[in-house]
């Protein structure tokens, strides 16, 4: 990333890399500090090279690569979170082998809506699929995983779209004056996972919320 960000300041005129570089003081100071790696998983896409155009200065710009999404996979409340459970444990893999497999806490994984069901059995199959592949990347793939946390405890405020996506185990009434909370179906499974420590299977893939 350094390397293209640095050729492209270049050419677009800069005198130096639009991104700044740690000096080697700063990089023997900081090495070997970290005591984890906290891991924000939602989704995955599919990249192949594509040169931007040499002025589109941005984090898009930058990456030179088109990205897509299957067709056939699952989707959300969000455009962007198709659910690919297997990208999850890939992650993890790549993390294992780029940084010598330190200690990973999953800090948020989740899926989002736009109906507010109790009733989410999209959610509790995103749920059962993601846990199922970060068992794999722990058992299978020797990786090193500490925690996990779902995304979210609460629907919430999310970024610009505001309140119209939900990630929460819990359903919030945004016009009860009191903003009621109602447990949904994936809390309760949730709940059953943690207690039984071991994940149960849905029959079907559920539809697209």
């Amino acid at each position: 990333m350094k390397y293209r960000i640095g050729s492209k300041s270049s050419k677009q005129g800069y005198p130096v890399s639009r991104l700044p570089e740690f000096t080697q003081a700063e990089k023997n100071k900081i090495r070997g500090s970290w005591d984890f790696f906290g891991l924000n998983f939602y989704s995955s896409e599919i990249v192949k090279p594509e040169t931007a155009n040499q002025w589109d200065i941005s984090y898009n710009g930058d990456q030179d690569v088109a990205k897509y999404s299957d067709s056939t996979w699952l989707g959300s409340g969000s455009d962007w979170l198709k659910v690919t459970p297997w990208g999850l444990r890939r992650q993890l893999q790549w993390i294992r082998d780029m940084y010598g497999n330190p200690p990973v806490y999953i800090t948020e994984n989740g899926i989002s809506d736009k109906n507010g069901s109790i009733s989410d059995e999209h959610r509790i199959f995103f749920y059962e699929h993601y846990m199922n592949e970060v068992l794999k990347a722990i058992q299978i793939d020797g990786c090193d995983v500490r925690g996990y946390t779902a995304w979210s405890f609460l629907d919430n405020f999310e970024w610009m779209a505001g309140y119209t996506e939900r990630f929460g185990l819990h359903h919030v009434d945004y016009e009860s004056a009191d903003k009621k909370r109602t447990v949904k179906d994936s809390a309760k499974w949730y709940a059953s996972f943690i207690t039984a420590n071991e994940v149960g299977w849905s029959q079907k893939a559920p539809n697209s919320q």
